[in-house]
């Protein structure tokens, strides 16, 4: 009995032999494990994609469909197929260069899968991959997730929005900010007149765009700076 419940036969299956005395040639073996099974050379890393506004996806393998039959032969110690736990998961999201350097191990994000936008789900960065892959110019952040429940599945899209405090800093609408190649202009309201002051910009929220330097608390602007360039499109600015 110890060497059945060894080969993984349950304490059911073997009563049921010993109560016929039959010799079963053909039986179920059970898993101690639950989850989604897969391929043991199947198994493979999730591809990523984009953060903030952007899906990512909460994987933990790549799913393909399993080649293994009834009825066909195996060998004595062959892996047939592996069972991958789900009951904590991971999402993994690129970051665009322009946010990456404003994201920690430790901040706060809410997710918030495709499936279902109204759920939102808090968590935080686990993991910043500190280096880039070939041909990507973007950062990747990894979010382990709990779930028990098996709502998050292999493959899935997410999307994530982070949370960080900016008490310090000015934002202004996106569209303020006029863009001329080498350097970036607001239109400021001087003397009833509005003129073209260079900025320094940084993140970018949904349609606001964080000011660096170049405005005070004081400073009037115009709403969109694209309806105050000149026809020849070309900007003086003061210096």
């Amino acid at each position: 009995r110890q060497k059945l419940r060894l080969l993984g036969l349950t304490d059911e299956q073997i009563n049921r032999l010993t109560e016929t005395g039959e010799e079963s040639y053909s039986l179920a073996i059970y898993s101690p494990y639950r989850g989604y099974l897969y391929e043991a050379s199947a198994l493979a890393p999730a591809k990523s994609a984009s953060a903030q506004a952007d899906p990512g996806q909460a994987a933990s393998g790549a799913q393909v469909a399993l080649s293994i039959r009834e009825g066909m032969y195996v060998s004595r110690g062959q892996t047939v197929f592996k069972v991958v736990n789900t009951d904590r998961v991971w999402a993994e999201f690129t970051i665009y260069p322009h946010a990456a350097s404003y994201i920690e191990k430790g901040d706060s994000l809410v997710i918030s899968p495709d499936f279902d936008p109204e759920w939102k789900v808090g968590a935080a960065v686990d993991f910043l991959q500190p280096f880039f892959q070939e041909g990507e110019r973007f950062s990747k952040a990894r979010v382990h997730l709990g779930n028990t429940k098996g709502r998050f599945l292999p493959g899935q899209l997410v999307t994530a929005h982070f949370q960080n405090r900016t008490d310090s800093v000015w934002w202004i609408p996106s569209v303020s900010v006029l863009d001329l190649g080498e350097r970036k202009v607001v239109f400021r309201k001087e003397n009833e007149v509005f003129s073209p002051v260079p900025v320094t910009t940084g993140r970018v929220s949904g349609t606001w765009t964080e000011v660096v330097s170049g405005l005070s608390a004081t400073d009037t602007i115009a709403c969109d700076g694209r309806y105050m360039s000149d026809s020849e499109g070309f900007i003086k600015t003061k210096q």
